[in-house]
């Protein structure tokens, strides 16, 4: 019984001194990553995978899009007003034209 108890407790220290090592070091990683990320705000940037920034890139394609598609439509509405407002200035100025042979007649 004492050489299992004696086993179980080396067992038990060499966990401890592993996760002692282990958690002192990720707390060293993550302090070197928060570090770095308030020095560098594009750290960040850097540290996202290929398909991340392609998704983020993607999807800024998309807004853009969207927007421009916008743009493009409010520009057509512009263009038929301004069209409609041209036909209604050749219209009243037919008519002005023909009020003014009509004096010019009198």
């Amino acid at each position: 019984v004492s050489t299992q108890s004696t086993g179980i407790h080396r067992f038990s220290k060499l966990i401890f001194c592993c996760w002692r090592t282990m958690t002192s070091t990720s707390a060293a990683i993550l302090e070197a990553i928060e570090s770095r990320s308030i020095l560098d705000p594009d750290a960040t940037e850097n540290h996202m995978t290929a398909a991340t920034r392609l998704l983020e890139k993607k999807r800024e394609m998309f807004d853009l899009e969207q927007a421009l598609l916008a743009q493009k439509e409010e520009f057509q509405m512009k263009m038929a007003s301004l069209n409609v407002r041209r036909e209604e200035l050749d219209k009243k100025e037919l008519t002005l034209r023909g009020s003014l042979v009509k004096f010019d007649q009198f």
